[in-house]
């Protein structure tokens, strides 16, 4: 009895096994598994294109900042135009555009990412390649511009079809696109009504790496259309269609992937009926983004608290000297701010305060202008927002007087800095020398009543250091591969040559730090520079500012 009992048993397992067996052979999935790719057939990662925005600010254009558009309040014939999830949007009402790549004012001191001090160099940087979306099918442009006035420039149009889409203009194959132009200019469309998406922008050099993708196909002769996707996941707005083909036993697909912004991708490989086909992952490393935050163009120590205790922090209105055709002065949680009054006559405002200088400035010391401000409304170059300073040895005697450069400034709250050695001035012939005994501050130009709002202004010496200082760095990726950086000091701010402080120092994201012992440094004035590498890409970048060494 027991031995026909695990006869039975026996019986009944072999039979249920035959049964998911022939269930298996004849399910959808493996009946249609025609498609196999053997390449990728593992995971692959390489470094991304020189990219110029990544190479030159350590700030892809990835739209996730108002900043990625140089400075992005100067664009034309856009109704809402914003940065909102990685995404820049607007609607079109005429011939519109904006700059990636500012080049400036003619008639303003060039400041951080303006072109006039940032050109791109054309036999490096050959295309332009960017990702968006088109309510409609019209027509796209770039221009290109080589001074402040746009009368140098030369141009690329194309077409842009509805909906998302990666779209790669080789600029290296036009015969303008030569020297080094100090403008980037972007136009989504020539028409109004127009709604637009941008999603990232790579001005790069082109490279000959090439991805292949290849697979065999069990049942060939129809159909194949080649997709690419940045999260694996299928059927949703993250994959782009590359192209279709007539599928073989054995299939081959060559992929650039120089245009495409660094992050993870996979093909897939979809026929009708059949379900879709993923392969392995496709890695492309962003380098890394290091910015030097210590030493920097902002210098160290600040005039008004080292020499009399009280920065110009805007705490309260022992910060001001004076003021005139100002109204509505507030100080409010260390934001002082007024509305500028018009003289009577005048058509430029002429709102201005002077700050607290109880003790005189050594200019050869204290030279680097540094102001956080805003202002309320719009920005408009011609009705004269801008800035100014206005300095001199002697209160009374005005034709001693020194008038800076104007200083273009934006509605945003933005930090703005300069070196008064340097900068060129428009009204007396003293410049930044000797002692300065007045300060005095032109917030706006403007040739009507407006409001203004200032953090704080500073009056920095150059960074300083005897036996030792803290070097501060921040790396801009946010999930970076374990990079490790080397540090150097140099005597100028070129070649990367200089003499090693330290290395195989580990960076993170956000802010890190080293300690310098200086003691055995020569004095002198000197410039540190990084070299950071993950092993797979890696970047290099000076200081903005330098650090001077006594003992």
């Amino acid at each position: 009895m027991a031995a026909d009992r695990d006869l039975s048993f026996r019986s009944i397992w072999i039979s249920i096994f035959s049964l998911a067996l022939f269930v298996l052979m004849l399910s959808p999935a493996t009946a249609m598994a025609k498609v196999i790719i053997t390449n990728p057939n593992s995971n692959q990662v390489f470094s991304e294109t020189n990219d110029f925005a990544s190479r030159r600010f350590a700030d892809p254009w990835d739209m996730s900042q108002w900043t990625d558009m140089s400075n992005s309040q100067y664009f034309s014939k856009i109704d809402n135009f914003r940065f909102k999830g990685g995404v820049l949007s607007g609607r079109t009402t005429g011939h519109a555009y904006f700059h990636p790549l500012f080049p400036g004012f003619r008639d303003g001191y060039p400041l951080d990412r303006d072109g006039e001090i940032n050109k791109i160099d054309t036999s490096k940087y050959d295309s332009v390649s960017f990702r968006m979306y088109s309510s409609k099918r019209t027509i796209g442009q770039v221009h290109w511009l080589y001074n402040t006035m746009w009368t140098k420039f030369g141009v690329n149009a194309f077409r842009i079809e509805k909906g998302w889409h990666t779209y790669t203009i080789d600029l290296g194959a036009d015969d303008e696109w030569v020297g080094k132009p100090m403008g980037f200019r972007f136009t989504p469309a020539y028409e109004a009504g127009v709604h637009f998406k941008v999603d990232w922008m790579r001005l790069y050099q082109s490279s000959k790496r090439r991805v292949s993708l290849e697979w065999t196909d069990s049942k060939p002769g129809s159909n194949a259309w080649i997709y690419l996707d940045r999260d694996n996941v299928y059927g949703n707005n993250a994959v782009e269609k590359l192209t279709s083909m007539t599928s073989g036993r054995k299939n081959t697909y060559v992929w650039n992937p120089s245009p495409y912004k660094p992050g993870v991708y996979h093909f897939y490989i979809k026929k009708a009926g059949d379900p879709a086909v993923y392969s392995k992952r496709v890695l492309i490393n962003r380098i890394p983004l290091i910015t030097i935050l210590n030493p920097d163009d902002k210098g160290g120590k600040d005039y008004a608290k080292t020499e009399t205790g009280n920065p110009w922090d805007m705490n309260g209105p022992n910060d001001i000297e004076f003021n005139d055709y100002l109204t509505n002065i507030r100080f409010n949680n260390g934001i002082m701010s007024a509305k500028t009054v018009m003289k009577p006559g005048q058509k430029i405002g002429e709102g201005f305060f002077h700050l607290r200088v109880p003790k005189p400035i050594d200019t050869n010391k204290y030279h680097r202008l540094t102001f956080r401000y805003r202002y309320d409304g719009y920005f408009d170059f011609g009705l004269g927002t801008m800035a100014r300073a206005i300095w001199g040895p002697d209160w009374w005697d005005l034709t001693r007087h020194s008038t800076s450069d104007a200083v273009i400034t934006y509605p945003r709250w933005k930090t703005y800095t300069m070196d008064l050695k340097k900068m060129p001035i428009v009204a007396g012939n003293l410049g930044w020398n000797g002692l300065v005994r007045e300060f005095r501050f032109d917030p706006l130009e403007v040739s009507k009543p407006w409001t203004f709002h200032v953090d704080y202004i500073r009056l920095s010496a150059d960074d300083w250091a005897n036996r030792g200082m803290t070097i501060q760095w921040n790396e801009g990726r946010l999930t970076p591969r374990p990079t490790k950086v080397a540090i150097y000091y140099d005597t100028n701010r070129t070649g990367y040559n200089g003499k090693l402080i330290a290395k195989g120092l580990m960076s993170k994201s956000g802010k890190n730090s080293y300690k310098w012992d200086t003691r055995q440094v020569p004095e002198g004035k000197y410039w540190v520079h990084f070299a950071a590498t993950d092993g797979i890409s890696s970047s290099k970048v000076y200081a903005t500012g330098p650090v001077v060494m006594e003992h």
